[in-house]
C-alpha cells in the first residue's frame, strides 16, 4: 500500500513503550472509565423524541411536529357490532351510559357519541346570524317568486313543515346543507344522519370516540392495562356486542412488545453464534473476550464525553450506534490475528497503516452526518466516529497487554491465491453477476412510506382496514392539521389558506360555517350600509305584496325580516347558534394551551400541484397535511440534497485520506470494488425479489459506506504485499462475527430490525466474498499495474452501462405508418388547428446502432401547391432542404 517502513518503526515503538508499562495504563484506562460512566450516569439526560430524526427546518420536521402538536393520536374508536342490521338502537342506551361513565375517567377529556337531531329545527335561527356569516351580496340570490311558489306548494301540502319555511324564503338555509354536505363527502364519514348518535347506514354498528388527555405518556404494560379497563367496562354494559378498540395507542403498544420480543431473541440468537465461533473459530481461547470488551468500554467512554456536551442524547442513537460499537469488534479481530506466534509485534505494527486508514475512513464516513441538519445524525456522526478512532487506540495498543502467547490462528481457505484459469472464471462469473444487477436496477422502486415501518401485527391492520372501508367512503379527501392558540387564530388561518390554495368551494374548515371575526365585522358592515339596508327593506314590500296577491298572508315571511334585522342590530355580541356550535366543536379541538383546527379538501392529482401544497403549507410553520403520500414527498424533498450533499462529502474525506498512501486509480478502485459490488448486488437482489428499498433500507447502506470501506483496504494490501496470512484470516473472521450477529436481526418481526439485518447480512456477506476471491482474482488477471487491458474493460463496462436504459413501451410506444396514414393524420390535425405556413415535426434517423434527432420543418404555399422541407439539428443547423410540387423534386441543398 506504498507504507513505509517509518510507519511500521514508529507504531512498533509505541506498541513497546505502551507494553511494558501496561500496568499503569490498565490503571488509568479504568480511571477513565469510571470517570466516563459517572458522567453518562449522572449528567446524561435521555429520550426517544422521533423530532430529532427529522431535519432541522424540513418539510417533513415541520409536519412532524405540528401533528405532535395537535396531539391527534390521543385518540380511540370503540366499535360495537350487534351482530345483526337494525340491531344498532337497542345498544344505543347502554353505549350512551358507556360514554358518560368514561367521560369521568381522568385520561378521556371527551366522548363522541350523540348527535343533535335539533339541528334542522334550529335553521330558524340561522336568520340571526346571517349578517355574520354572508356578507350582503347574498341579497343578489333573493326571489321573491320563487319564495311566494315554495310557501304556496307548502300550504298544499298536509305534513310540510311550514314554520321552518317561514325563516327561509329565498333557500339560503339549504346552502348551508350543502356546505354540511360537503363536509360529510370530504371527511369520508359513512354514518347514517338518521339516527341520534353514531351508526352506519345499516344500523348495525355503534361508534363511540374517545379524546385522550393522558397526563404522562404510556408504555406498552400501561396501554394494554388503560385498554383493558376499556374492555371490562364495554363487557358489562354491552355483553352481547362485539369490540373492535381501533387507535394509535395500539401501534404504540404493539411497536414496543413487538421489539421487546425481538431484543430477547436477538440477544439469544447472538449469544449462540458467540458461543459457537468461541468454540469452534476461536477454539476455546478464553483471552477473546477481550475483543468484544473494547468496543463496549469505547461506548462508555464517548458517552461520557457526549453527555458533558449534549442536553438530550437520542435513544435510537445509542442503539444504532451500539450496532456500530459492535462492527468495530472488527479492529480487535485484526490485531488479535495479528499478534500471535513469532515476531507478534512486528505483524501487528505490520498492519497499522491500513488498520488505521480503515478507522479514519469509516469516521470520516460517519463525520459527514454532522452537515445533515439532523440532530439525531449529527449525534449518531460524532458518537460512531469516536468509537471507531478510541477502539482503534484500544485494540492496537491495549489489546496485546491483554493477550496471551499463542500459536497462530489461520484458515487456509481464506488465503485464497488462484490460478490464472480458475481466476479467469471467478472474474467472468463476478462481471456477469454485476451486469445482471445493473440490469435489474431500472426496475427497482422505493417506500419511503411510514406504513412499511410498522411493526403492529397483521390481525390489527386487517381490522383497521375493515374498519376504514366500513366507516369511510372511497373518494375521501385528505385533512390539514392547524395549530394555534387560540380559536380567532385558527378561523384567520382557514380563510387564509383556502385563498392561498386555491380551493374555494373545493374545501371544508371551521371558518366554512362560522367565519373569523374579522370576516363577520366586513359582512357586519356590509349589512348596515345604506344601499343594502334600502335593497332589503324593497325586498320585504315586494315579498309582502306578492304574498298578498297570491292569497298568502302578508306577512307570512315577517319574522325571517324581524330575526334578520335583529342580527344587523346585534352585531358580534350575539352567540352562535346551539348547532354551529356544535359542528365547530368536532372541527376545532382544545387541549391544554393548543387548539387544532381540522381542514378537509379535495387533493390535486398532479405531484407538481402536492409539492407546491407541501410548501406553502410548510411556509405557515403550524399548517400539516396528514396523510402518507405526503409524507412520501416531504421525505423524498428533504432527504435528496442531504443524501446529495453527504455522499460527496463522505467521497471526498475518503478520497483526502487514501489519495496520499493510493497515488494510482487501479489501487482506488480495488479500495471501492468490494463496497460498490456490495451496494450493486443488493439493489439488485431487492430488485429480483420486487422487495422496496425503503427508509430503513437507505439508513443501513448509508451506515455500511463508511464499514464496506475497511474489506477493501485490507483486500489491497493483502495483494499488494508480503505480509503473513493474518490480513485474510481476520478479514474472515470479522466478516463471520458480523453475519452472525447482523443474521440474528433476520428473525425479527419489526419491519425496522428485519430490513437493517437484511442490509447488514446482504451487504458485509458480498463485500467480504469480493475482497476474499474477486480482487485477488482481478490482481492476477490484470497484475498489479494494469495499463491497456484495464483501461479496454472500463471502456467496454462504460458502453454497456450507457445502453442499460430503457424506456417503458406503455409510454413511448413504437408507431409504424405508412405514407397514405401519415398523411392523413397530418391533414387531420392541420384541419382541427386550422394552422397555415409552418409546421414543426419530430425526426429521428437511425444509422447502425446511432439515433440521430432532429427538426423537420414543412412549409406549404397553397397558391403553388409547392412544399419545403428543412431538417435541422436540436441547435438550430440546417441539415438540408428540399423543395417539390406535384410529386417532383425542384430544388435540393
Amino acid at each position: 500500500m506504498g507504507a513505509t517502513p517509518k510507519i511500521n518503526i514508529l507504531a512498533g515503538k509505541g506498541l513497546f513503550w505502551i507494553f511494558r508499562r501496561r500496568v499503569l495504563v490498565w490503571i488509568a484506562l479504568g480511571i477513565l472509565l469510571l470517570l466516563a460512566a459517572f458522567s453518562a450516569a449522572m449528567l446524561g439526560n435521555y429520550s426517544n423524541d422521533p423530532g430529532q430524526l427529522f431535519p432541522h427546518g424540513s418539510i417533513s420536521g415541520n409536519m412532524f411536529r405540528v401533528t405532535a402538536k395537535s396531539r391527534l393520536g390521543d385518540s380511540i374508536q370503540l366499535e360495537f357490532d350487534s351482530g345483526q342490521p337494525g340491531g344498532a338502537p337497542a345498544l344505543a342506551a347502554a353505549a350512551e351510559t358507556l360514554a358518560d361513565r368514561l367521560s369521568s375517567w381522568p385520561e378521556i377529556a371527551a366522548v363522541d357519541f350523540k348527535i343533535s337531531v335539533g339541528g334542522i329545527s334550529a335553521l330558524s335561527e340561522f336568520a340571526a346570524v346571517l349578517p355574520l356569516l354572508h356578507d350582503a351580496s347574498i341579497l343578489e340570490t333573493a326571489s321573491s317568486e320563487q319564495a311566494v311558489q315554495k310557501a304556496r306548494k307548502a300550504f298544499m301540502l298536509p305534513a310540510a313543515p311550514v314554520s321552518t319555511l317561514r325563516f327561509d324564503p329565498f333557500g339560503w338555509n339549504s346552502q348551508f346543507l350543502l356546505k354540511l354536505r360537503s363536509l360529510q363527502q370530504l371527511s369520508g364519514l359513512k354514518i347514517s344522519l338518521q339516527h341520534p348518535f353514531m351508526t352506519d347506514d345499516r344500523a348495525e354498528r355503534l361508534l363511540l370516540n374517545l379524546h385522550l388527555e393522558m397526563p404522562q405518556p404510556l408504555d406498552a404494560q400501561g396501554i394494554a392495562e388503560f385498554l383493558q379497563r376499556i374492555r371490562s367496562e364495554a363487557a358489562e354494559l354491552l355483553p352481547s356486542a362485539k369490540l373492535t378498540i381501533i387507535s394509535p395507542l395500539v401501534h404504540s403498544m404493539e411497536n414496543e412488545q413487538t421489539i421487546r420480543s425481538d431484543i430477547f431473541k436477538i440477544s439469544l440468537t447472538s449469544m449462540l453464534a458467540f458461543l459457537l465461533l468461541f468454540f469452534l473459530i476461536y477454539r476455546g481461547a478464553l483471552d477473546a473476550v477481550w475483543i468484544p470488551l473494547l468496543p463496549f468500554a469505547s461506548s462508555i467512554i464517548v458517552t461520557g464525553i457526549m453527555a458533558a456536551f449534549f442536553q438530550n442524547i437520542c435513544l435510537l442513537v445509542l442503539g444504532t450506534s451500539g450496532s456500530i460499537a459492535g462492527l468495530a469488534v472488527d479492529q480487535g479481530i485484526h490485531c488479535y490475528t495479528a499478534f500471535t506466534g513469532k515476531q507478534r509485534f512486528k505483524k501487528l505494527a505490520g498492519i497499522f497503516l491500513p488498520l488505521s486508514l480503515c478507522a479514519l475512513t469509516s469516521a470520516a464516513v460517519f463525520l459527514t452526518l454532522v452537515f445533515s441538519g439532523i440532530e439525531a445524525y449529527l449525534q449518531l456522526g460524532l458518537f460512531s466516529g469516536c468509537i471507531l478512532l478510541i477502539n482503534l487506540l484500544l485494540s492496537f495498543f491495549i489489546l496485546p497487554t491483554l493477550l496471551k502467547k499463542r500459536r497462530v490462528l489461520h484458515f487456509p481457505f481464506a488465503s485464497f491465491r488462484p490460478t490464472m484459469g480458475v481466476a479467469r472464471v471467478i472474474t467472468g462469473l463476478w462481471l456477469l453477476l454485476c451486469i445482471a444487477a445493473a440490469m435489474l436496477l431500472p426496475s427497482s422502486k422505493l417506500d419511503f412510506n411510514l406504513s412499511a415501518l410498522d411493526g403492529t401485527s397483521t390481525e390489527t391492520l386487517q381490522a383497521e382496514k375493515t374498519f376504514q372501508q366500513r366507516w369511510r367512503t372511497d373518494g375521501a379527501g385528505d385533512m390539514i392539521v392547524i395549530t394555534g392558540s387560540a380559536q380567532q387564530e385558527i378561523l384567520e388561518r382557514c380563510e387564509s389558506l383556502e385563498t392561498e390554495l386555491a380551493l374555494s368551494g373545493q374545501c371544508f374548515h371551521p371558518a366554512t360555517l362560522c367565519p373569523s371575526r374579522q370576516k363577520q365585522q366586513e359582512n357586519l358592515d356590509s349589512w348596515r350600509r345604506p344601499d343594502t339596508a334600502r335593497r332589503l327593506q324593497e325586498l320585504q314590500e315586494r315579498l309582502s305584496r306578492e304574498c298578498q296577491q297570491a292569497g298568502l298572508p302578508p306577512a307570512f315571511y315577517e319574522l325571517f325580516f324581524q330575526a334578520l334585522q335583529e342580527g344587523i342590530k346585534s352585531g358580534l355580541e350575539g352567540e352562535a347558534p346551539p348547532f354551529l356550535q356544535e359542528i365547530s366543536g368536532r372541527l376545532i379541538r382544545r387541549q391544554r394551551d393548543t387548539t387544532t383546527g381540522l381542514f378537509f379538501f379535495a387533493k390535486p392529482q398532479d405531484e407538481a400541484k402536492l409539492l407546491s401544497l407541501l410548501r406553502t403549507l410548510d411556509a405557515t410553520g403550524n399548517s400539516a397535511w396528514l396523510s402518507n403520500e405526503a409524507f412520501r414527498l416531504a421525505s423524498i424533498t428533504d432527504l435528496k440534497p442531504i443524501l446529495t450533499r453527504g455522499l460527496l462529502l463522505a467521497c471526498i474525506a475518503v478520497l483526502v485520506l487514501l489519495l496520499p498512501v493510493c497515488r494510482t486509480p487501479w489501487k482506488l478502485c480495488i479500495i471501492f470494488l468490494p463496497g460498490l459490488t456490495a451496494a450493486l448486488w443488493f439493489s439488485g437482489l431487492l430488485s429480483a425479489f420486487g422487495l422496496p428499498i425503503n427508509l430503513a433500507s437507505c439508513f443501513g447502506m448509508i451506515i455500511l459506506i463508511g464499514l464496506v470501506v475497511d474489506y477493501g483496504i485490507f483486500a489491497l494490501h493483502n495483494s499488494f504485499s508480503d505480509s503473513s496470512t493474518s490480513v485474510p484470516t481476520a478479514v474472515f473472521l470479522s466478516a463471520l462475527t458480523t453475519l452472525f450477529t447482523s443474521g440474528a436481526l433476520l428473525f425479527s418481526s419489526h419491519p425496522v430490525l428485519f430490513h437493517t439485518g437484511l442490509v447488514l447480512f446482504c451487504e458485509i456477506l458480498f463485500s467480504a466474498i469480493t475482497a476474499l476471491y474477486v480482487v485477488p482474482a482481478l490482481v492476477k488477471v490484470f497484475g498489479k499495474k494494469p495499463a491497456s487491458s484495464a483501461l479496454l474493460v472500463a471502456l467496454c463496462l462504460s458502453a454497456f452501462v450507457s445502453g442499460c436504459r430503457s424506456y417503458p413501451r406503455d409510454t413511448f410506444a413504437p408507431r409504424y405508418l405508412d405514407g397514405a396514414k401519415a398523411a392523413k393524420e397530418w391533414q387531420a390535425f392541420h384541419a382541427a388547428h386550422n394552422r397555415a405556413g409552418t409546421q414543426l415535426l419530430n425526426m429521428k434517423v437511425d444509422i447502425l446502432w446511432y439515433s440521430f434527432p432532429m427538426l423537420l420543418a414543412l412549409q406549404k404555399e397553397p397558391a403553388t401547391r409547392q412544399i419545403t422541407a428543412t431538417g435541422m439539428l436540436p441547435s438550430g443547423a440546417m441539415l438540408f432542404s428540399v423543395n417539390g410540387s406535384n410529386g417532383q423534386e425542384l430544388s435540393k441543398t
